[in-house]
């Protein structure tokens, strides 16, 4: 049976005992079942091993992947979430086989400053061949910078996006501001609009989408012809929506969230505002948007990382198979998590065996269709990702069918 066992250091390695054949034979879910009720009781800077299928107990070259996310702490939940996308992406509540690969779970709970020392351990004890994680802009920034000096490619999650760098090791597979601007200033140019307006909040995420906007709109034939910020706090948008009425803009962008953007709509039809196309990020793919935005919002054009609401069969088999696997439904964590679990096991799949390959593997990687978007990297970290664009129409949310 499974025991813990600490190894003097302060944490805790999963050891599991030679009848494991048997179990992962007849019980692997449950076996994985138990290992993820575990995690939250691993301490910080904890691990946590899932166990491969049977194969790999035999003599074989290990095929190990080292897997960092924030198991405890503030951003537990979605650390938890992208686990259970990692679970899923390896077989063990399918049918058929499990993945031969090792993954090797580490929590760095609220102390990114743990990292470097946790890769350092998946290094040398490990050896693993690649990581999935960490979370968020600076955890990722850090996990960069100490993978690149072991050689070792990691797939991250930063809305940052990445700086390209030659032979770089690191490849970012999340929603990026950029992924997002991208597409909708794309969306704009299919659309034949041209001139936008601008209302956005003076917060991080609002002034980094407005710049990102402003930069790429040239190359897609638009024109920012109007800017007005706003306090992130503000809830009175007279002021602001009255300074578009000289406006000759044919769209608006608002990078705020779906409540806000819902509560700037509805003072549109108050000063004779029409005939004008509301753009917004992944922060409107809520019921929230239609629920209170109702017929101001109605045409609104957005974007989403992950639509579980998709025509595509991949999308709803995979929305399925998490559901009846956890009794939940996944959002963009899991998803995010399962294509970059399912894209390392296709590359060892095709032959990797050492982290030069792998990070070949990935850096060659063209029109990976996952249930995130169509995803191609390049030898230098960059990432396209192509993303599904959302329209209202009535009480609904549809994809954009131009």
């Amino acid at each position: 049976m499974p025991y813990h066992e600490p190894d003097g250091q302060g944490y805790f390695h999963l050891t599991i005992a030679p009848c494991i054949d048997y179990m992962l034979a007849m019980h692997k879910t449950l076996v994985l079942i138990g290992l993820f009720i575990l995690a939250p009781y691993v301490q910080s800077y904890g691990a946590m091993d899932l166990p491969a299928t049977q194969n790999t107990l035999a003599a074989q070259p290990r095929k190990a992947i080292g897997v960092i996310l924030p198991l405890s702490g503030k951003w537990k939940s979605v650390g938890h979430k992208m686990l259970k996308g990692v679970m899923l992406a390896s077989g063990v509540f399918g049918d058929g086989e499990t993945s031969d690969v090792d993954y090797l779970i580490r929590d760095y709970g609220n102390d990114e400053a743990q990292i470097p020392k946790i890769i350092d351990e998946l290094d040398r004890e490990g050896q693993v061949l690649a990581i999935i994680g960490p979370v968020g802009n600076s955890a990722s920034d850090i996990a960069c910078r100490h993978s690149r000096q072991k050689g070792i490619p990691s797939l991250i999650f930063s809305q940052a996006g990445l700086t390209p760098s030659e032979n770089t090791t690191c490849f970012g597979n999340f929603l990026t501001v950029y992924t997002q601007t991208r597409t909708l200033l794309q969306t704009a140019r299919d659309l034949r609009i041209s001139r936008f307006a601008i209302l956005y909040p003076t917060d991080q995420f609002g002034e980094t989408i407005t710049r990102s906007f402003e930069q790429l709109a040239p190359q897609f034939g638009v024109q920012v012809i109007r800017k007005t910020a706003y306090p992130p706090e503000k809830n009175d948008f007279k002021d602001v929506v009255q300074g578009l009425k000289t406006v000759p803009c044919e769209a608006v962008l608002i990078p705020d969230t779906a409540q806000k953007a819902a509560m700037i709509a509805s003072y549109f039809p108050f000063y004779k505002i029409s005939n004008v196309r509301l753009f917004g990020t992944n922060l409107w793919d809520t019921p929230e948007l239609v629920r209170e935005g109702g017929r101001n919002v109605q045409d609104a054009i957005f974007v989403s990382g992950f639509y579980a609401g998709s025509s595509s069969a991949q999308i709803r088999d995979f929305d399925s198979a998490f559901t009846a696997a956890f009794g939940s439904r996944p959002t963009i964590w899991e998803a995010s998590a399962y294509d970059s679990a399912v894209i390392l096991q296709n590359v060892l799949r095709n032959g990797a065996r050492t982290r030069p390959a792998m990070r070949q593997g990935i850096a060659s990687l063209t029109e990976f269709r996952g249930v995130t978007g169509v995803t191609s990297f390049t030898p230098n970290g960059l990432t396209r990702k192509d993303i599904t664009v959302l329209t209202v129409r009535g009480s609904t949310v549809q994809e954009l069918r131009q």
